[in-house]
């Protein structure tokens, strides 16, 4: 490496694995500066990309999460979830350079959701989004190590589902604002199908709102409706087949009077969200946990709850790991008596 002067710029210039690389600077200070900026990269084997490209300033978090965004989370199923988190994390570090991220920076985020009264499987959901964009940096050399992001623990949580009963009530309530809200913002005769469907599949509702007219079909061999969800439009990048319940079709065909393409995709956060404050309000109900999620759940736990197979709910949920299936298999009937039911036919 050496450091020449030409004309009225200062030339640095370095030989790596057979190939030279020069750049001119304005001062010998920014030349010097550069020079031993390489010299500890090659020191620490750290990536040398952005600094020959002569992209050598350091990207803000915003900037890295940006690049995240469009190379990793664009198009898949919780493209909306990264958008909203991506707001979230810039509101709170603002225009922090990547590099300057400590773990301490970490720790106070942590606390700062904790304060929020978040629970920690929903911070370690944002979290594992902070992980990735980092870990995204890390490898185009954008920042020189990986801050310790933690991941709590969430056992003993409670199981939150609806039985047939308290799904009636649910509906009731849904009909009564459907007349309220008539003509207005709010549709919630739309609502109450997409509810229906949502239970009846269980699948998330932003894997609902990507789902195709095409994608619902006709199987032949079994007689029954089904829909294919494809890996880009899971969380888990598992592709799946649901069966369809008569109300399911029912909601879905319904559905698409309203949008012919994409029944569902009306659907986004924010309506789901407003929808169901009112569901929330009406019920006089300000349990933290009584959110839409909860079809979900609830799907999931019938199956259980009726003798279906827990190989069999963890493909129909698309669970990635058994480990999340299991959790409800303190639902399931007992076992024994199953087996006797079984052999008495």
């Amino acid at each position: 490496m050496s450091i020449r002067q030409i004309n009225s710029s200062y030339q640095a210039d370095f030989m790596k694995n057979g190939t030279r690389h020069r750049r001119s600077f304005d001062t010998e200070v920014e030349a010097n500066a550069w020079e031993a900026e390489m010299k500890r990269r090659i020191a620490l084997n750290i990536s040398l990309n952005d600094i020959i490209s002569g992209d050598s300033k350091d990207k803000s978090l915003s900037d890295v999460l940006d690049e995240t965004f469009v190379n990793v989370w664009e198009g898949q199923a919780q493209e909306q979830d990264c958008l909203y988190e991506i707001k979230k994390f810039n509101e709170y570090f603002g225009d922090i350079p990547a590099r300057n991220i400590k773990t301490t920076h970490i720790d106070k985020f942590v606390k700062h959701l904790k304060n929020l009264g978040l629970k920690p499987a929903t911070v370690n959901c944002k979290l594992a989004k902070l992980r990735k964009a980092l870990n995204f940096a890390l490898v185009r050399g954008w920042i020189d190590a990986m801050p310790h992001i933690p991941r709590f623990k969430t056992k003993n949580q409670r199981l939150i589902f609806w039985s047939d009963e308290e799904e009636q009530t649910i509906i009731q309530v849904l009909l009564k604002l459907a007349n309220r809200y008539h003509n207005t913002a709010k549709d919630f005769s739309r609502f109450i199908k997409f509810f229906g469907w949502s239970i009846d599949t269980g699948l998330r509702p932003e894997e609902s709102r990507q789902i195709q007219r095409k994608q619902v079909r006709h199987d032949k061999v079994k007689n029954v409706w089904v829909v294919d969800i494809y890996e880009h439009q899971t969380k888990t990048g598992i592709a799946r087949t649901v069966p369809l319940t008569k109300r399911a079709h029912k909601h879905w065909e319904m559905s698409c009077k309203y949008d012919i393409e994409y029944p569902f995709r009306w659907w986004d956060n924010q309506r789901v969200r407003r929808h169901w404050d009112c569901v929330r309000e009406e019920m006089n109900n300000d349990d933290k946990d009584f959110v839409f999620y909860i079809t979900r759940h609830s799907c999931a736990s019938r199956l259980v709850q009726r003798g279906v197979p827990i190989t069999v709910v963890q493909k129909w949920m698309g669970h990635a790991d058994i480990k999340t299936t299991m959790i409800y298999a303190k639902l399931a009937p007992d076992g024994l008596m199953v087996g006797l039911e079984a052999l008495q036919q």
